[in-house]
């Protein structure tokens, strides 16, 4: 991949030289979004920087309160940007699950000892079963994530959970959109929700943001 693409993603795809480069030439037409493009330096992330920018400014301007993932990884991703967002309002909460014990491991202890503050906004689970949010969507689900596996099956089977509890205002945040995770549930979209927004390649393997109106 050619620096111009990685510029497109995120800081921890580059190499050193290239880190070097950024720093020097590139980081400055950034601005702000360097936020986003380098995430947390010490907590590698996925996600290209305009995915990040689009989840963590839909929080901002949506302010929901309970707020659910399925995928913790090392909590460097959308983890880290979502509870950013909660953080920014000072309010809300993010539930996330790993299934990996490892991970979820490296992410407690990472928030607990680093971020602090964005702890206190987030509830990490260590578990593979979705049924595991239960105790926390009795009060409905403001905000879900959708980016599992890549297991279109699985990706329905997570949206059924989350329509449980879904109201009018919840938003729906869709990663891989183009990709055989999300082959089945393009067909479950329809009018009830509306797109707020899209993005796509080059600067997004697929990203949908939607809203619940009904």
């Amino acid at each position: 991949m050619s620096l111009k693409e990685r510029l497109r993603h995120n800081y921890h795809e580059l190499s050193k030289s290239q880190k070097l480069v950024y720093k020097i030439f590139y980081r400055h037409f950034y601005g702000k979004n360097s936020f986003f493009y380098e995430g947390g330096l010490e907590n590698p992330g996925q996600m290209y920087w305009r995915e990040r920018k689009a989840i963590y400014e839909t929080i901002i301007n949506h302010k929901p309160n309970r707020c659910f993932e399925i995928g913790t990884y090392n909590g460097g991703g959308s983890t880290y940007f979502v509870s950013s967002a909660l953080h920014h309002n000072n309010f809300g909460k993010l539930y996330t699950s790993e299934s990996d014990p490892r991970l979820y491991g490296r992410a407690v202890d990472f928030y607990s000892s680093k971020l602090p503050n964005q702890k206190r906004f987030i509830e990490f689970l260590n578990s593979s079963d979705f049924n595991c949010f239960l105790p926390f969507v009795n009060e409905g689900v403001d905000l879900f994530i959708l980016d599992g596996a890549e297991h279109a099956r699985e990706t329905v089977d997570q949206y059924e959970f989350f329509m449980k509890y879904t109201h009018s205002g919840t938003i729906m945040i869709v990663h891989d959109w183009h990709t055989e995770k999300m082959r089945l549930l393009k067909d479950m979209i329809f009018d009830e929700w509306n797109l707020l927004e899209e993005i796509n390649q080059p600067h997004s393997v697929g990203l949908r943001i939607f809203q619940f109106n009904q």
